[in-house]
């Protein structure tokens, strides 16, 4: 079930003010467009916007945009096309001789486009990088997407975990990150669902519940001396059912369950 939640929105600055400026940017320009009085594609462009617009918050409020950040990005891709096609054909009246009762609402309608554009160019930077890439953080964001590092101490031990991932990554070397703390609470856990057995916080429920899910930045393969940590490769998207401390308790889509070390993770 899909589930809204305005912290996703909130607490990331960029997706809220750009957010919100493309939309007094959209309803600018709308109204531009009605003082024009004009007809035809003008009104599928500014409806097409409009829609884009709705659709990116309405992904990011729910947490699902990582599954279709590509779609969006193609979509942007078509909407600063439209924008530029129409501003071609609004600028020269705002800016014509002997139409001054078109130059407000020709310049109103063009300015909004221009932010438009602006704004979209900047979602595509963002959106179109990689989740630990210097851009592709400030698009990070909450719930079920790939998943945003809050506070001080958390960032430092997430960036100290990248660059460690990184430093085996380059010397082709699979051995896991050593992880000092919280391994042994899922010591001896079930690796698969059907064992009826439950996470020591969760006594009550008998299922355990993945509420959320991450992206792997880098290939992870499991101690096997330890049935209990699970195997995964770059890009691979799990479940979460409990992200406290370094080992966290995750699906795999094939069903798998296991610990994983969680700064192998955005």
């Amino acid at each position: 079930m899909v589930h809204f939640s305005g912290e996703n929105l909130t607490e990331n600055l960029v997706l809220l003010v750009t957010t919100v400026v493309s939309l007094a940017a959209w309803v600018i320009s709308f109204g531009g467009l009605c003082a024009l009085r004009v007809t035809g594609a003008s009104w599928w462009v500014m409806i097409f916007e409009l829609l884009l617009i709705v659709g990116v918050v309405c992904l990011i409020l729910t947490g699902t945009f990582v599954e279709y950040r590509l779609v969006v990005l193609a979509f942007l891709a078509v909407s600063v096309s439209y924008l530029t096609s129409e501003l071609s054909a609004a600028v020269p009246l705002s800016t014509m001789w002997g139409y001054s009762y078109q130059r407000a609402p020709a310049g109103a309608y063009s300015a909004g486009y221009i932010l438009l554009i602006m704004i979209q160019i900047i979602w595509v930077l963002i959106f179109g990088s990689e989740p630990h890439s210097y851009l592709g953080r400030f698009g990070q964001h909450g719930s079920n997407s790939v998943q945003h590092t809050s506070g001080a101490a958390a960032a430092a031990g997430a960036a100290g975990g990248f660059a460690a991932a990184q430093s085996h990554s380059n010397n082709n070397v699979n051995e896991p990150i050593e992880m000092t703390q919280d391994k042994t609470a899922y010591e001896g856990q079930p690796t698969h669902e059907s064992s009826g057995m439950s996470h020591p916080s969760m006594a009550t429920s008998p299922v355990l519940e993945y509420t959320e899910r991450v992206e792997a930045l880098h290939e992870y393969q499991a101690n096997p001396e330890d049935p209990s940590e699970l195997s995964f490769e770059r890009g691979d998207l799990l479940e979460i059912v409990d992200r406290r401390g370094n080992w966290w308790q995750a699906r795999k889509a094939d069903g798998s369950t296991g610990i994983i070390p969680s700064n192998y993770f955005a």
